[in-house]
């Protein structure tokens, strides 16, 4: 994230995930760790997760000298002070020991089976909710998705699938229309008019931050297929869309807090608006 520009004395390390094939930005970024080479017993560590240094470096004994190139100047030009280096070639360790600690299914679950026991169901759970459990912020509905996921992929087994089942869970993720309108109503309550929201508008719903003019444009996109007949929507490529046409009572809800169903605005009518 921080290439150059910033120095922090306090940082001593480095994860490279950027692959670079430039010699200077490759000491730059390098260069944010090596300040903590001044403190005594400290030894900057940098995990190149990318493996930059065998491309841009090859001889490891010279990177002492690239680095007083590049980067002396961290050092207020103390050149003695720059670390001498060590490669260690670690990742299949690492990869490895990850493996071993890889969370069975029973663990993966637990959270939502402890979700279950406290709430009497898992149905309720929204995109993104967090569950406190055993001390930790779980992001739950985050979990129900990646379950549905796997479970579409046919990655689960039997048993597993049963488990979930067991739990409540359902495989279509359904969102009534209420829940869709909620964030709009709440925009209106808040500003008295839906009418000036623009392309990018963001509005915080609920601690989440909800894109308000996308949802809008979703809900045009409905409302133009409520106004075809039921011969021509078949006939039609908007059968295969994943959206569905509104129902009046629907359409009559959204008319209520000031829906536009034509984003299209005249220039009359926008001289109207200024005047």
């Amino acid at each position: 994230m921080l290439n150059e520009g910033l120095h922090i004395k306090d940082i001593d390390g480095v994860i490279m995930m950027r692959p670079t094939t430039s010699d200077i930005i490759f000491h730059q970024q390098l260069g944010r760790a090596l300040a903590s080479g001044i403190k005594e017993g400290v030894k900057p560590v940098v995990l190149d997760l990318v493996n930059n240094i065998d491309v841009l470096v090859g001889d490891i004994s010279n990177i002492r000298g690239l680095i007083i190139q590049y980067g002396g100047s961290v050092y207020g030009g103390k050149q003695n002070q720059i670390p001498d280096f060590k490669v260690q070639e670690r990742m299949i360790d690492i990869v490895n020991h990850l493996r071993g600690i890889a969370y069975t299914f029973e663990e993966r679950i637990a959270p939502l089976v402890a979700y279950h026991k406290e709430h009497g169901s898992i149905i309720n759970i929204k995109s993104n909710d967090i569950y406190k459990y055993e001390g930790n912020e779980v992001n739950v509905g985050n979990l129900i998705s990646n379950l549905r996921k796997a479970y579409k992929a046919r990655k689960l087994s039997k048993e597993q699938i049963k488990v979930l089942e067991n739990l409540g869970i359902v495989w279509e993720a359904t969102v009534t229309f209420e829940e869709r309108i909620a964030p709009l109503v709440a925009y209106y309550k808040e500003y008295g008019s839906i009418a000036n929201i623009k392309k990018g508008d963001v509005f915080q719903y609920e601690g989440k931050e909800i894109n308000i003019r996308e949802l809008i444009y979703t809900f045009r996109k409905q409302y133009k297929l409520s106004q075809k007949s039921e011969l021509e929507y078949k006939e039609s490529d908007y059968s295969k869309s994943k959206h569905r046409p509104l129902t009046k009572d629907e359409i009559s809800k959204l008319e209520s807090i000031g829906m536009v169903w034509n984003a299209r605005v005249t220039f009359e009518e926008r001289i109207d608006s200024l005047v």
